[in-house]
This record gives structure tokens, sequence and C-alpha cells, in this order.
């Protein structure tokens, strides 16, 4: 009956149940054995009635089943009461908890060569006899038949596979033109035909001698696995050196020593057996395919035979998708540099029509700007001839504030319009003394005012590199204005600190006051040329205001930056970033006041 049965599993399971209708029988067990890796595979146990799956094992000596294999003949032991309790080792199969009392092996040979074991076995004593193993031994004459018929039905099944996967890789990477695309099916078919766990390609660049990993499965997960150096001690470096496949099946002791390679994918889990096939472009190795398993014994030559077929197709297909991801990079570049020239034409542009149209917006503000003090002249020029004699004192003060008006906003105008101009005269100064210095200036103005005026020194040394006089410029602007729009009895204070921030080291200077504060849509404008917010226009206190412009066009200069926080009722802070400068020494103090 079992002869005409072509799949292993099934002649098992037939001899399996044809032998307990004849045979005393609590466990059956049956499994392959391979000589040149001396395991056995393919276990098929049966216990009490349960189904076991067992790995495959080493034949190693103080097994029945190893001494059946050995010696090519059959076993019978009946085993008395007080034997069962002897400790000979014994292969663990099925319910370990329990001892076999009587156990019958036979051999399955074919010719003189054994290629497995059959193994009957009961938990009562005394349970076999002489025509009982006979009896089996007619079993395993037929079984080894049907073994054999399974083998070679599967080796010609195993061709036809391979010879299958074989064409739909072929078939499928070389429609395939993105590289991604080919490696992904690669894997997906290297699953559906062989036994795998982890699965990469890796591809070796001669010129640096490095290996990449674009693609790296392991148990079903993918990895990034970084650029590494090529290990020629290891199994993938000796595949790419030499050009030729590898096949590693690990016995369960090699399993315990480290293995000779670097760790890719799960670092904790080691491969019993490992493939190997390089990916050839000509002459040359361009990289290499690896199948593992952790499973022992997984891979024969035929598998081999396999994956080094695929690494053929692989590495046709890789050489075809890079040549047209070459291609279509070119095109990319072509048409981004036709892209960017567009754009900085497009750009220049732009900054020449903004340029115009700020030339236009700042001739257009100054004129009005100067147009209110200079009518102001006029008509209290007037007035002094013509007007009351008894207000001449206030004619003089007023023509005296709108002479200092357009003084300032003359100042302020070619201030704004000279920044960036000139070549900048750059030191590296300590702004914590800077500002030591600007607080000094203002004190005698805070004190008039009834303002309290505080400086918070940095820790240590803040050097920065700047131009003095702009920074001074930018200390007089922020402090005059705290100053100008504080009430008598308010608090101003000046900061320096130093803060990491974004991936560097900043100089942040803060000046903060508690006056009526900014409100949200004039802080929108605050750095615009000429804008004065609600407050500055309602305070009746004359200004340009391009003081904060300048401030601004000061601190990007030097490559800083303004924030502003605000809320009406709450004062006002504005805080300024530079970057500090590490390692250099700053000018002397008594240089920068002389």
């Amino acid at each position: 009956m079992v002869s005409s049965r072509l799949d292993l599993p099934s002649v098992l399971e037939v001899t399996e149940r044809e032998l307990r209708a004849v045979l005393p029988m609590d466990v059956f067990f049956a499994c392959l054995y391979d000589a040149e890796t001396n395991m056995f595979t393919d276990h098929w146990v049966y216990d009490s009635g349960v189904r076991y799956h067992e790995p495959a094992t080493s034949a190693r000596k103080g097994l029945f089943a190893t001494e059946v294999v050995e010696t090519g003949e059959p076993m019978l032991l009946n085993r008395s009461a007080d034997e069962i309790e002897i400790t000979r080792p014994v292969l663990p199969l099925g319910d370990v908890t329990k001892t076999s009392a009587s156990l019958m092996y036979a051999p399955l040979k074919v010719g003189e060569r054994v290629v497995g074991v059959v193994s009957v076995q009961s938990y009562s004593l005394n349970a076999y006899g002489a025509d009982h193993l006979n009896l089996l031994m007619g079993a395993a004459n037929q079984v080894v038949i049907a073994v054999e018929n399974a083998r070679l039905y599967a080796q010609v099944q195993q061709r036809a596979a391979e010879l299958s996967t074989l064409n739909e890789i072929g078939r499928a990477v070389s429609s395939r033109l993105d590289l991604d695309s080919v490696l992904e099916i690669t894997y997906q078919q290297m699953q559906r035909s062989l036994p795998l766990d982890s699965f990469f390609v890796c591809f070796y660049d001669a010129e640096t001698d490095l290996i990449a990993f674009p693609l790296l499965y392991d148990a079903g997960v993918r990895y990034e696995q970084p650029d590494s150096p090529l290990d020629r001690q290891t199994f993938l470096g000796q595949t790419i050196e030499f050009g030729a496949p590898q096949l590693l099946n690990r016995t369960p002791e090699e399993l315990e020593k480290p293995l000779n390679r670097r760790p890719v994918g799960d670092p904790t889990r080691s491969s019993a057996s490992l493939m190997f096939a390089p990916l050839r472009s000509g002459a040359r190795v361009i990289g290499a395919l690896s199948v593992q398993s952790y499973t022992v014994n997984a891979y024969t030559d035929d598998h081999l035979s396999l994956l080094t077929g695929v690494a053929h197709q692989v590495a046709v297909a890789i050489e075809n998708a890079r040549l047209h991801t070459e291609i279509q990079q070119y095109a990319e570049e072509l048409e981004q540099r036709v892209e960017e020239r567009t754009a900085e034409l497009r750009q220049a542009l732009i900054r020449a029509q903004e340029a115009d149209r700020t030339k236009t917006d700042f001739v257009t503000n100054v004129n009005h700007e100067l147009r209110t003090p200079l009518s102001n002249l006029k008509l209290y020029l007037r007035l002094l001839h013509k007007g009351h004699p008894e207000k001449r004192d206030f004619y003089l003060d007023t023509l005296d504030r709108e002479i200092n008006r357009l003084s300032v906003l003359v100042e302020d105008t070619l201030a704004l319009a000279s920044l960036g101009r000139h070549a900048p005269n750059w030191e590296v100064i300590d702004l914590g003394e800077t500002a030591r210095d600007a607080v000094t200036r203002f004190t005698a103005l805070a004190d008039g005012r009834q303002i309290a005026l505080s400086f918070n020194p940095p820790d240590d040394e803040a050097p920065i590199r700047a131009e003095p006089d702009q920074i001074m410029r930018v200390f007089v602007n922020l402090l005059g204005n705290a100053l100008t729009y504080t009430p008598s009895g308010g608090k101003v204070s000046l900061s320096v600190e130093v803060r990491d921030a974004g991936g560097g080291r900043w100089v942040v200077l803060t000046v903060r006051d508690n006056g009526p504060g900014i409100a949200p849509e004039d802080q929108k404008q605050i750095f615009t040329p000429y804008f004065r917010g609600q407050v500055g226009t309602e305070s009746g206190v004359p200004g340009s205001g391009l003081g904060l412009a300048i401030v601004q066009e000061i601190v990007a200069l030097h490559d800083g930056r303004i924030d502003l926080e605000s809320a009406l009722g709450e004062g006002a802070a504005f805080h300024v970033w530079f970057p500090l400068v590490a390692g250099v020494p700053v000018r002397a103090h008594e240089a920068q006041e002389s």
C-alpha cells in the first residue's frame, strides 16, 4: 500500500496506521538519516496517539537509532522494570516524561546503505518478540521502497520547482527597471522557493571597499544596515573576494560557537544554515545574495544551485536597473538645472522689481516724513515774524523741536541707507561689557525720569564677532525706546546670557520694560521703516520710525535675529540673538572704551 505513495508524510502516516493495527504500540517513530551531515531528519513521531514535531538531531553515540544506523541490523529490547530506571541516553522524542519498556528498531536500507530508521515502542513490559520484529522488518522493507520513490519524486518536483522559480524570477525582474522592485520581488520569490528566515542583498564598491545593504529581511522584519568595510574573513567577504558560492550547514554544537561574520539583521540570533551567491557583472563581482535559516541542515547543494541561478538573473536585472536609474537621474538633473536656471532668472527679475519698488517706496516715505517737519518749520517761522509777540518763546521752542525731529529723521535715514554699504570693521567683543557700557550711558536719563534701570550680566564672557559702533547703536535704540515709553516709576531691564538653541550657541541680549506694550496688529509692522505704532503716535513723542528697522538691519548683518514678545498693558521685551564665538580672545575692555 505504501509503495504507491510518492510523498513521505503519506508513506509514514499509512505505515503508522497499519502497524498499529497488528502490533501492540504506544510510540511510533521514523526518521531519515543523512550520512553527509550525520543527522537524523524528517522525524515522524506518534506518542499515545499524539503527533509530535521534532527538529533535526545529530546521530550521536549512545542512541539506539545511531546503533542501528552503524550496524545496519534491527534491534529488539524488552527492558525489565529495574532496567527502565537505568539512565542510558535515549533520543528525547514524543512524551519525554515517559520511558518505553519494549522497543524495536529496524533500519531502512537501500542496498547496503542505511537511509533511515523506523521504531515501534510500548510502555508495557515484554510487549515484543521475534515475530513482532520480523513483522517490523517486513514493514521497513516496504517503507524504504516508498521512501526512495518519495525521495526521487521530491527531487523531480524540487527540480521542476527550481526551474519554475528561475523562470518566474527571470520574467518578473526583467520587466522591472527600478532597483527596489527587483530586489523586493526576488525576496518574495525566494520565500516561496526556499526555507528561509533571513535574506539580504548587498552591493560591493571596489573603489571604497564598502558593502551596502539595499535589502535585508530577518524573520519577516526589514532592517536598515549601515555601509561597512568588506571583511574578507567572513563568509560574505570570501564570496565576494573569490566570486564563488558558499553553503554552510552548522551543527547544533557549532551553533554554540561565535559565527565568523558581522551581525546583520537580528543580532540576538545566529543562523544554522547559510548560503551565499555572488552577483556578477561580467568578470566583476558587484555584490552577493544570501539566504539563511535558523534550522539545522536546511539547505542542500540543490538549494545552492537554485540560489546561484537566481543570483545570475538578479545581477542582470540590477545592471539594467542601474543603467535605467542613471539615465533617469541624468534626465532629472538636466531638467532640474533648467528649472534652477529659470528660477534664478525669475528671482533676479523679482529682485530687480523689488529693488525698484523699494527705491520708489523709500523716496516716497522720505518725502512724506520730511514734508511734515518742513511744513511746521515754515509755519512757525511765519508765526515768529507775524504772530503774537507774547508767544515768541513758544514758537522758538516748537522750531527747536521740529529742527531736532528733522535732524533725527535725516540722521536715521542716512544710517539705514548706509548699513552694509561699507566693509565692516569686525572685532571679537564681549557683549556683556558692551551692555554694561550702554547701561552706564543711560543711567542718568533713567534716574531723571524716575525709572529703575537694571542690568543682569552673563556668568562668563559672551564673545561675538561684531562691529562695535553698530552694536552700540542697537543698545542705544532699544534702551532709548524702552526709557521713552516707560512711565515714571516703571522698570527697564537689560540682560545678557549664553544659550544653546537650534544646534548652536548664542549670546542673547534682552531689553524688557513694563510700559504700555505693543498692540498685536502693530507687532506685524514694528520693524518696517517709518512705521510708528499706536503707542508712538498717541504719545506725542517725536521719532523717525526707523530705530527698530535700523536694529533689525544691524542684527541681520551680524548673522543674528531679533524677536519681540509684547501685549497691551504688559510691556515689551526684545530678544536679540548673536552667534557666540568660541575659542577667540575678545578685545580688551580698555581698548573698547578708548
